[in-house]
């Protein structure tokens, strides 16, 4: 995975106008994960990206 990968993920997030509340809600995680996600703070488990992009409707293959 990417080193960019906070960068994207909230690029990505803004990008289908989702405010971080939906995008938890969609993805199944707290608002603080996606908080923690997009500050680097947090790396996230196959089965998360593959829940966010799931949320995102694209490939996990963006995330790269």
């Amino acid at each position: 995975m990417s080193n960019n990968f906070p960068s994207r993920l909230r690029s990505l997030r803004l990008a289908r106008g989702l405010s971080v509340s939906a995008f938890a809600t969609a993805a199944g995680l707290s608002r603080s994960a996606v908080y923690a996600l997009e500050a680097g703070k947090r790396t996230p488990t196959w089965a998360t990206v593959c829940r966010l992009a799931n949320a995102l409707r694209v490939s996990v293959e963006k995330f790269r």
